[in-house]
This record gives C-alpha cells, structure tokens and sequence, in this order.
C-alpha cells in the first residue's frame, strides 16, 4: 500500500533544472523551517488567550479547590454519629444553620447537629461528608439518616481537581478553552505566549477589482484570492490580516513592498516568464533575499520565497487552485511555525475511494473531498480534467502530496494533509 508524505524528496523535473533556485518540496520545507520563526512573548491574562500559543510551560498557581468543598446539595453531618445508623434505627440531626458557596466562614456544627449546606460551599468545622438531598429523610424537623455514609462522600478535598504545580500546558502548544478555563480558576495571573503573526495579501493584476466593491457588471474581475487567503490565515489563528488589490506596474507593487508591516506578506500572480510578471523582481528590488523561486511540484511549481528583516514573502501563482495548493503545502507551514507551534500539522490517514495516476516530472499536489464512511475517512481525488475548478475547490477537503511516477488504487491507504484546522493541533 502506498504512504506518501511530504517530505518525500523528489528528483528535479527537467524543465526545472535551468533554474539553480528551484526546489523540491522537501527542500522548500527544509528552507521555510529554518526562516520561519516565532515572533515576540507578550503576557496577557488567560482569559483572553484563546488561539494563541504558549511561550513558556503554564502550571496551576493554587489547589482547586483552595479547600474542603461540598459536591452537592444536602446537609453536612459528622459520619462518625451515624456509623450505626439503619432503616430501623435511624440517626436524627437537627439542622443548625445554612452554608452557601459564597459563604466566606462556614461556622461548625455541634455533635448531633447538620448544617444545611449548597454545592461548592465550604465545610463547616467538624462535618466531613453530606447527606444528599436525595437521601435525606425529614421527621419532626430532624435529619434522619438511614444508611451509615462514609468518610468524605460527597465532598471534594483541596486540590481533588487541579493541584498547586500542575503542569497545564507545555511551551509551544495551543491554548484550547479548556486550558484557559483550567488557567483562570487556578488563579493563573499571566501567560506568556507567541504574538500572533499579521499579514498582508496582494493581488496583482490591473485586470482585478476589489472584493468588496463587486458590481453586477464585467468592469474588472473580483479578485477572489485576498478573499481566499485571508479567510484561510484567520481559520488558522494570524493576526491582523489585511489586503490590497495591485496594479501589475513596477511602482504599484514596490510601494506595498517598501514598508510592509505585516510579518507574513503573500502576493498572489505575477510569477510567471512574461514581461509583465513583475512579482519576483519587485521583491528583490524591495530588498527581499530570495530564499527559492520554484518548487518542483504542481500545481504551484513557479511559487517563490523570499525574506526581508524576519519578514517572509511568499509569491504564488495566479490560479486559484494553484494559491490553495500553495498555501497548503507551503505557507500554512511557515504560519503555523510563525505562531510557535512546535509540532508539524501531520497528514492523517485516509482510504481512496477512487485511484490515480501521477506520470513522471514533479510532484502532483492533488485536491481531495473528503468523507467519513463507517468511521473510515475516505479520499476522493479531485483530478478530472473536465470538473469545473471552483465546485472542485468548494469540495476540497484535503490533499494528497503524491510523488511521481506513483499509481495509487481504489482502497489503498495514503495520507492526507487537511485542508481545515484540526481538533489537535
């Protein structure tokens, strides 16, 4: 059965080999994982941590609870005074007073005596379990216990939950809202995390409109790739993310490129051999280092990757499909890196429904929809010639970084690298 991953180096398409800064896909990664970096720690309250990463491991700051606290509503008695307690010889209490879960000093309770008491208050002194309310039996006023309880039932000791010290969260792991709910109530003041990186999306083309200003007419095309992207970085936890739509002249795109302040800026067209492909000269103009222009793959294969003062610019194709398979394979990578995250999004298993072939020359990123059938994911390659590219990208789920010169058939085993967040990070 074939596994295909995307580290997998393949050999240079010839038509590449003219140029000396193009890549295979294993390389590129290589160079993204070197360039891509984290950006500065900031400490904020947990609260507002959702989506951020942890710069630093995160330990509870208190016992949960701080101290002994009721599990239900009932009353609290001393287990001691009904260890003989029977449905024939039952043990009476008389209420003393009530305990609340706000209730700062919850007094103690006098032999014979049960406070009436309200989940989460404190115990009072002398009490060490509860009699549930739905065990409790009332006669002339008096508690009457029937069955002899134990020794804290139904209470919750300190630190039952979460003791002082405990590790919540490790550096480099993406705080969920479990973590943050666990971090507030153990009285976490501060988490350090990774600042989230911001973003700039420019789509050249003088032939593009903007999104936002669509118009029921043929006056310029809207640019749906700012769309796209920007929808895809947030997904996948950016920060700020803003876009422009640029003329394809010289001027126009040095000037989004002189002082960008974004920490990842991706422009979308302009790659190709003509004259009027200006996105790669533009960039070293604009003082970028190229760190590769081609990737051995395609869709995607005129990509590039250049690097400016921590800044990274990744210029990708045109076509929609080839912006998605790019972003895939190349730029959520570096995102995710940029965030802080320590582990690499890995492919998840998946069974074909239905098989491919990949002749030889570059890697073949193939789109895939996705499916669960009884509980196996089944992958459906998106590669006919004839479907309609924008229902294809509307049904992609996921891809599949097949090598050349492979044949894959209906019910083999492969991976699948998601095109959504997953559950675990």
């Amino acid at each position: 059965m074939p596994q295909f991953t995307t580290r997998a180096a393949p050999r240079p398409h010839p038509a590449h080999t003219e140029n000396p800064m193009s890549v295979s896909l294993a390389q590129a990664l290589d160079i993204i994982t070197e360039h891509a970096r984290p950006g500065r720690v900031n400490s904020l309250p947990p609260a507002i941590t959702h989506g951020f990463v942890a710069a630093g491991d995160m330990t509870a700051q208190c016992d949960v609870p701080e101290s002994p606290r009721c599990a239900r509503d009932g009353f609290a008695i001393a287990s001691a005074q009904a260890e003989k307690a029977s449905f024939f010889k039952p043990v009476g209490f008389a209420p003393s007073h009530t305990v609340l879960a706000e209730t700062a000093n919850p007094g103690s309770i006098a032999s014979g005596s049960a406070a009436r008491v309200f989940t989460g208050a404190p115990v009072p002194e002398g009490a060490d379990c509860v009699v549930p309310n739905e065990d409790a039996t009332m006669r002339k006023g008096k508690l009457m216990v029937t069955t002899p309880p134990r020794p804290g039932e139904h209470l919750r000791a300190p630190g039952s939950d979460l003791s002082r010290g405990t590790l919540l969260l490790r550096a480099g792991e993406l705080i969920s809202p479990t973590v943050m709910a666990a971090a507030v109530r153990s009285r976490v003041q501060e988490v350090d995390v990774f600042e989230r990186p911001s973003t700039l999306i420019l789509a050249l083309g003088s032939e593009l409109a903007d999104p936002e200003d669509v118009v029921a007419d043929d006056t310029g095309f809207p640019a749906d790739n700012p769309v796209l992207l920007r929808a895809l970085l947030r997904e996948h936890g950016a920060g700020t993310s803003m876009y422009h739509v640029v003329q394809d002249t010289m001027m126009d795109i040095l000037h989004e490129l002189e002082n960008p302040e974004a920490r990842l800026v991706i422009t979308t067209g302009g790659t190709g051999g003509s004259e009027r492909d200006l996105a790669a000269r533009a960039a070293e103009e604009a003082g970028f280092s190229m760190l590769f222009k081609g990737v051995d793959m395609r869709p995607g294969h005129n990509c590039f990757l250049g690097e400016r003062d921590g800044t990274l610019l990744f210029g990708l194709p045109g076509p929609p499909p080839a912006v998605l398979a790019c972003w895939r394979m190349l730029v959520l990578p570096a995102l995710r890196l940029m965030r802080g995250l320590d582990e690499p999004d890995k492919p998840v298993p998946a069974t074909l429904a239905k098989g491919y072939s990949v002749p030889a020359g570059p890697s073949r990123i193939i789109p895939c929809s996705l499916e669960l059938r009884r509980s196996r994911l089944m992958a459906t390659p998106l590669d006919d010639p004839g479907t309609p590219v924008m229902q294809s990208m509307m049904q992609t789920g996921g891809f599949i970084a097949a090598p050349p010169g492979i044949t894959a058939n209906k019910g083999d085993e492969i991976e699948i690298l998601m095109l959504r967040p997953r559950l675990f990070s």
